[in-house]
């Protein structure tokens, strides 16, 4: 017995050591830096769609507007009112002017808070001047000032209806949810006729998406159902939104 034992010991310190295996990153790290690429990819996504569906005046203003030029009143962010007073001194006229703002707000704004901050501009001019130029489209003129303006009017329910029908296409699955399940009147808490930002991050919650994606999704619900830019979602805009998905 005694032999036998030596005999094992023997062999036991002659195998080879096992490599030892590098320690793996935490889960939890790994998660965070996928999800973290996963929402920055989504939202570049997003903003290279809408840069490439600007109209004319709201491509203009994003190329050849500095952040100083815009800022009237050098409180450090560009409202809308500040959008519309510099589109105006591009000499555009008024249904237009709300148009390309509207699609400035929905392409810029990244975090929904109603105005634009120099870094969210500057990367706005970035991702225009990223797009491939696209020649432009002859219209022909229209015989009568009606038919003009009616035209004019199709064009711009055509160009809303396909920047949002593309929004709602690459929504998250929490966003879409959120629009497809979601009840005006269950976001409105405080009945104010409106749906703020922080009722659409208490609903998620509410279902139970986390807090990293509930603001990526909330930022998504913003820009394809805002349709007027105000910041909030009237029930007009989310009944809209809501068809938009189910076509979508």
């Amino acid at each position: 017995k005694e032999e036998l034992d030596q005999a094992k010991e023997k062999v036991v310190s002659q195998d080879p050591k096992p490599p030892v295996a590098e320690a793996a990153p935490p889960k939890d790290t790994v998660a965070k830096d996928s999800k973290e690429d996963a929402d920055a990819s989504h939202y570049q996504l997003v903003r290279g769609t809408l840069a490439s569906i600007l109209s004319g005046a709201a491509k203009r203003f994003v190329e050849t507007k500095s952040f100083e030029e815009v800022d009237k009143d050098g409180d450090g962010v560009i409202s809308q009112q500040e959008i519309t007073a510099s589109l105006t001194e591009m000499h555009v006229d008024s249904p237009e002017a709300e148009e390309a703002q509207q699609q400035i707000m929905q392409m810029a704004d990244k975090d929904g808070d109603g105005v634009i901050s120099k870094e969210e501009l500057d990367q706005a001019k970035e991702k225009v001047v990223s797009q491939d130029p696209k020649p432009p489209v002859a219209e022909a003129a229209p015989p009568k000032d009606t038919v003009a303006k009616d035209s004019k009017e199709d064009a711009d329910a055509s160009h809303y209806q396909l920047v949002r029908g593309t929004l709602a296409s690459i929504l998250s699955g929490a966003a879409k949810r959120f629009v497809e399940t979601k009840s005006f009147e269950e976001v409105d808490k405080d009945g104010d006729g409106v749906i703020s930002q922080q009722e659409i991050t208490a609903s998620l919650t509410e279902m139970q998406v986390d807090s990293k994606e509930a603001e990526e999704a909330k930022q998504q619900i913003i820009s394809m159902a805002d349709k007027d830019g105000d910041g909030v979602i009237s029930k007009k805009e989310l009944d809209e939104a809501k068809a938009v998905v189910a076509g979508s």
